[in-house]
């Protein structure tokens, strides 16, 4: 799940950048509305784990799809600023909501759920080393997608847990 989370982090902030005209900005901007809607999205995931995999995994079809969508009109241009903040609010809604509902669904599934966290940091760990190299060789739409596949299989790759999960 870290490994493409961070990819899918790292390429959604990159790609929100036309927007606000200015890296760091985008930054100090992107990332807190991405981790706010995703901690949205952790604290709604209980009402989801009842749901079989098919059903779900729709739902991430049809919303990190909206949320490529989304990505892809960013690049307008208006000339106030509260205008572009609300846009990428919103922009960054469906993406940043599923992100956190991966999360939670994930350990679920998992019958360790502290080897499940250190796996998790690992990956992120290492999708961050690798991410520079992937954007260049499959750029940054290519990451993005490769983030949003990695995402969906390890959250349902797993079989749900008998006892012991969150």
């Amino acid at each position: 799940l870290g490994f493409g989370y961070i990819l899918v982090e790292a390429a959604t902030i990159y790609r929100c950048r036309a927007l606000l005209q200015d890296e760091v900005q985008t930054l100090l901007t992107a990332l807190p509305m991405l981790l706010a809607w995703a901690t949205i999205g952790s604290l709604n995931a209980k009402r989801f784990a009842s749901w079989t995999p098919l059903p779900l995994v729709g739902l991430l079809v049809l919303g990190f799809g909206t949320h490529v969508l989304l990505l892809d009109i960013l690049p307008f241009r208006s000339p106030e600023l509260w205008v572009r903040y609300v846009v990428l609010a919103l922009a960054l809604l469906p993406g940043g909501l599923l992100l956190g509902l991966l999360m939670p669904l994930g350990l679920q599934r998992h019958q360790e759920p502290g080897d499940a966290l250190l796996f998790d940091c690992v990956g992120t760990l290492l999708g961050a080393a690798l991410m520079l190299p992937l954007c260049f060789y499959l750029g940054i739409t290519g990451t993005l997608y490769t983030g949003l596949s990695l995402l969906v299989l390890a959250a349902f790759a797993l079989p749900k847990a008998t006892m012991g999960a969150p």
